[in-house]
């Protein structure tokens, strides 16, 4: 059965508030179906089976049933028991591992497309339209992660060490996992050496297999069904006769929390996770103004932006002319070259989409005739009849390329170098000629040029 809860929900710590719902309406209610029907031979039968495990126990300290815990405290320890509370450890936190993993939607330690509530964190596997669920190699990732991390936490290792063994683990954690619908296995590489400290004599294990009968893949599955459906009305035939059931618990206005749980299993298996299909919308840029800047002054203007679905913005440039913060938007360089240029600042969203402006900046120098530096006039004598490449003192003071120019037939120029050839048939005298100067920006100045040729020196 689907229950839709059409109230607003104020969803807080949704594991507990599970626990504390399965426990008093599942148990209480199966005790009270059973208050009164339990017989005399049951309680001795009950009383029988509690008394040949005691003895078992207190008979054979030494060995212990790999599938149960025991009390370190009150059993002699060799390396056979501390074999057995090893593999028996990994057995009970693969199972919580699983447990762990589900109520957190896969996500134990991956923080992306996280849902925070006041004391939970809960997976999105639909974020704002976007398909977010996590994959088979994240759940496996993390549920290897939290069985390193739990079972080095464990406190039967510090008694173990009060009484005289040490367990050294490797670094490396080498597990497959495999899912099935109805289990789970773990193949474990990890070698373990329980050394006795008296002696320095040492044991290694490292080979362990585990078979968890749990429908974590099962559910997994379903969710994935559910947060990829186009409709919040799902609809399943059969669940209810596979002893799972399935809560919607609304959390905003575009986002649900499901749980799907497993009744076959003891605790229950609960998978948790979030969907919100809300389409994401682009941001939008706030309006930019063109600039005109002084070289050599400081510019700083922030760029703002705006996501309708809240989303993080980030800003950037595609002209290395000027800086951009990505987080705030701040433009923020000082011009060292004059002229006029263009960028595009773009407004990124978590998920890509991006809006975008076109901006022109001018960077005027304060006056713009000192950016080309030269005599004026420029006086030069040549000798007539030879070839001359002679680079005019014409110079850049903002280090950019220059180019002359003139209207006289007798010159020319490769760049600002000047260019004249012997055939050209130039006679004893002066030349007086203006000569056009232009900079990589645009910037021109007109320089006069006199030139006095002589007669060529003689050998």
């Amino acid at each position: 059965m689907i229950v839709y809860i059409r109230n607003t929900v104020l969803f807080i710590n949704v594991t507990e508030k599970f626990k504390k719902v399965y426990k008093k309406k599942y148990m209480k209610n199966n005790m009270l179906k059973k208050k009164g029907n339990i017989s005399i031979y049951i309680i001795i039968g009950t009383i029988f089976i509690i008394s040949s495990i005691l003895f078992f126990y207190i008979t054979n300290g030494t060995k212990l049933n790999k599938s149960t815990p025991v009390n370190l405290e009150k059993v002699r320890l060799d390396y056979e028991t501390i074999e057995g509370y090893l593999r028996n450890l990994i057995k009970i936190q693969f199972s919580d591992a699983l447990i762990v993993s589900a109520e957190y939607g896969g996500r134990i330690y991956d923080n992306n497309y996280i849902l925070s509530t006041e004391k939970d964190k809960i997976s999105y596997f639909t974020y704002y339209g976007h398909n977010t669920i996590p994959k088979e190699e994240i759940l496996k990732k993390n549920i290897l992660e939290y069985l390193n991390k739990s079972i080095r936490a464990d406190s039967g290792l510090d008694i173990i060490e009060q009484k005289g063994f040490s367990i050294e683990f490797s670094d490396d954690i080498n597990g497959k996992i495999i899912f099935y619908n109805n289990k789970t296995i773990l193949k474990l590489r990890w070698t373990i050496f329980i050394k006795k400290i008296s002696d320095k004599s040492s044991k290694r294990i490292d080979t362990f297999n585990i078979k968890e009968d749990t429908r974590y893949y099962n559910l997994y599955s379903l969710a994935k069904d559910i947060s990829l459906s186009n409709t919040n009305s799902i609809i399943y035939n059969n669940y209810n006769e596979r002893n799972l059931s399935i809560q919607l618990f609304p959390y905003d206005k575009y986002t649900t929390i499901y749980s799907i749980t497993d009744h076959t299993t003891s605790p229950k298996l609960v998978f948790i996770f979030a969907v919100n299909k809300h389409l994401n919308s682009k941001p939008t840029l706030d309006y930019i103004p063109d600039f005109s800047v002084i070289l050599g002054e400081h510019l700083i203007y922030h760029v703002s932006a705006t996501d309708p679905d809240g989303d993080n913005i980030e800003f950037y440039t595609d002209n290395d002319k000027i800086n951009i913060d990505p987080i705030n938007g701040e433009i923020n360089f000082i011009p060292f070259y004059a002229g006029k240029f263009t960028a595009n600042i773009f407004a990124r969203d978590s998920f890509g989409l991006i809006d975008s402006q076109k901006v022109t900046f001018e960077i005027n120098p304060d006056d713009p005739a000192s950016r080309i530096i030269s005599d004026d006039p420029i006086e030069i004598n040549l000798p007539v009849k030879t070839n001359i490449d002679f680079k005019l003192p014409i110079y850049s003071s903002y280090l950019t390329n220059l180019k002359c120019s003139s209207s006289s037939p007798l010159i020319s120029f490769n760049d600002c170098n000047l260019i004249m050839q012997k055939d050209y048939n130039i006679i004893i005298g002066k030349l007086n000629d203006n000569i056009n100067v232009i900079d990589d920006y645009g910037y021109e100045k007109i320089v006069n040029l006199k030139i006095d040729f002589f007669e060529d020196y003689k050998d």
